[in-house]
């Protein structure tokens, strides 16, 4: 059954699309979470046929939790992400207590507690002396003026340009593994230390993205280069697969964030 938000989605994803259609610009979403993006492809997918345009999913970098949706109008034949640097903005936020800790939820908090939008901001980069915000290019100029505390800490605040941004993942980890088959329970099992059941428990949630895409079911063909999230619980990455060993199981390379 759809609800409310999802029909909401909906109804904003079909604008972008007409508005880009007959008046030939680029539109875009704000930044969709993993729930959203699932929504939204299974739309583009339905209205693959009627479309005359090309749809692209961008939050900055590479493996980025939280996207926005691009709209691009059908004479743009090619297309670089330095196309999106007019919606995209970063903001470089330096600590001043180097002592003091903090964390993604810090972070966070500061921005809301701004009366700002979530769906304004995408993902959240933690450094050790700071974080990268990634934003709507619309919203750096309130940041540079009223974004100057975090937590306990006053911080300093810069426009970063995206083409600096480096992402390099906290605590990863690469690890290798042996799972019966490329079943998706089975490599949850594998990746996050889960019983069968409770991987199985997870999927039925729609806790379980498979690139970016909601699984309430359990399926076969897991595969090299799959992004897997278990929201709550990290993300990771097949990176290789491997031929059945000598006592059936199957090889899978990941990296673990």
């Amino acid at each position: 059954m759809q609800t409310k938000e999802n029909k909401f989605l909906e109804g904003q994803i079909l604008d972008k699309i007409l508005q880009c259609q007959e008046d030939y610009i680029f539109t875009n979403t704000n930044f969709l979470d993993l729930h959203q993006q699932s929504v939204a492809q299974a739309i583009l997918h339905r209205e693959k046929k009627r479309q005359r345009i090309k749809a692209v999913f961008w939050g900055g970098y590479e493996g980025a939790m939280r996207r926005i949706l691009f709209f691009l109008p059908e004479y743009l034949e090619e297309y670089s992400y330095e196309t999106f640097e007019d919606v995209l903005g970063v903001l470089e936020v330096t600590k001043l207590d180097k002592n003091l800790s903090l964390n993604h939820r810090d972070y966070l908090g500061a921005f809301t507690g701004l009366g700002l939008k979530r769906e304004t901001m995408g993902d959240i980069l933690v450094r050790e002396n700071g974080a990268d915000l990634i934003v709507l290019k619309e919203m750096i100029p309130i940041l540079l003026e009223e974004y100057c505390s975090v937590g306990k800490s006053s911080v300093q605040v810069q426009e970063k340009s995206l083409k600096k941004l480096i992402f390099v993942e906290e605590n990863q980890k690469k690890e290798r593994g042996t799972v019966a088959s490329l079943r998706l329970d089975n490599v949850l099992c594998e990746i996050f230390n889960l019983s069968r059941t409770q991987a199985q428990e997870w999927i039925q949630k729609g806790s379980v993205y498979v690139n970016y895409v909601e699984k309430y079911k359990n399926e076969s063909g897991i595969e090299a280069g799959d992004i897997i999230v278990l929201r709550g619980m990290g993300k990771a990455k097949i990176e290789e697969t491997g031929s059945f060993t000598k006592k059936n199981k199957v090889p899978i390379y990941y990296i673990k964030y």
